[in-house]
């Protein structure tokens, strides 16, 4: 827990990185898309990052949950999804 906290005061304390709140209009996006995709088995949690990064035009995400190729982003690392 304490290297969890580390990095947060490193994030917080960083000049590259940001933190952003998520506005109520793509909350909910993110649950209206939950319910219509329910076949995905992706938490609201994806979803919620998915639509947050379409409302900022943010494409690439650092991640190696598979739920992401679902949406409209790259993955970092790079995985061939075929």
């Amino acid at each position: 827990m304490r290297n969890a906290a580390s990095f947060l005061t490193t994030l917080d304390e960083s000049t590259l990185y940001q933190f952003e709140s998520v506005s109520e209009d793509v909350f909910d996006d993110a649950k209206a898309t939950f319910v219509e995709w329910t076949d995905l088995d992706a938490s609201l949690t994806d979803f919620t990052v998915a639509a947050h990064m379409d409302a900022l035009g943010v494409d690439h995400v650092l991640t190696y949950d598979r739920h992401y190729d679902a949406f409209d982003v790259t993955t970092l690392p790079y995985r061939n999804q075929s």
